[in-house]
């Protein structure tokens, strides 16, 4: 059966800052799911062809260089995974290699399948592992309509593997981008960040959170809103029910 990789937008954003800080080596844990879908192309038997689609939808990138020297810290993640997610995959960002795993990768995806095992509930069968690679290239655009204010750009590559294949490169499409298949030096991107933005740290695993905790206040508010306004409906409708009966009794006198 066909397999599809999709990771979205939001998700290599925060990927590609977390690069962009020059902050060093770091790995991290992809969140997502996998599921069975039936297309609507016909097989020679008239059945409808299906395939396997696995959605990268949130990253958690751990303070450490490694997943394994955190595994106090990992489990105890594993247990937070988001709502209707699961660990889809990890992800490694590394300085000036190529894009090509190495023998510590397959530690660490020897590492979660016994993880896999051991929390079903909270990992999906054949993880898929994805390399960052940021170039030792730095530079800044002067070609800045405010003045003073410069843009620092840091090239990187990346590649998405199937570590239960040996780590064969797989496709995985990037949500209003371009899919990840290029061979090593094929293609080349860059992501730039304001120097004012690279020296605010914006906490990127905290702001899911953040966000999920503003959204809980908006709607308790709505909701208290809500039935203030109801209940001054009720009063405005007694008081309207309350002058036509002193309409009426005042007419009849």
């Amino acid at each position: 059966m066909q397999n599809q990789y999709t990771i979205s937008s939001e998700c290599i954003a925060a990927i590609i800052h977390r690069i962009s800080l020059c902050l060093g080596d770091f790995e991290g844990l992809l969140y997502g799911s996998k599921k069975k879908i039936t297309t609507s192309k016909l097989r020679d038997d008239g059945s409808y062809e299906s395939i396997i689609v696995t959605m990268i939808n949130n990253v958690f990138i751990f303070n450490s260089q490694k997943i394994i020297s955190g595994s106090a810290q990992i489990q105890e993640n594993i247990k937070e995974v988001p709502k209707e997610m699961k660990v889809v995959g990890w992800i490694a960002g590394r300085r000036e290699v190529p894009p090509l795993p190495s023998v510590g990768d397959r530690s660490t995806y020897t590492y979660l399948s016994s993880l896999t095992e051991k929390f079903p509930n909270y990992f999906v069968p054949d993880l898929i592992f994805g390399l960052f690679i940021s170039k030792n290239v730095h530079f800044e655009s002067a070609a800045e309509i405010e003045i003073g204010r410069q843009t620092s750009v840091s090239p990187f590559e990346y590649k998405f593997f199937n570590p239960k294949e040996n780590f064969v490169s797989i496709k995985v499409i990037i949500e209003n981008l371009k899919d990840t298949q290029p061979k090593y030096n094929d293609l080349s991107l860059t992501y730039s960040l304001s120097s004012i933005q690279e020296n605010f740290d914006m906490k990127i695993n905290q702001i899911p959170r953040m966000l999920m905790e503003e959204c809980k206040e908006c709607i308790q508010k709505i909701e208290e809103l809500t039935s203030d306004v109801r209940r001054q409906q009720l009063e405005l409708e007694h008081a309207l029910l309350e002058n036509i009966k002193l309409k009426s009794e005042l007419y009849r006198s």
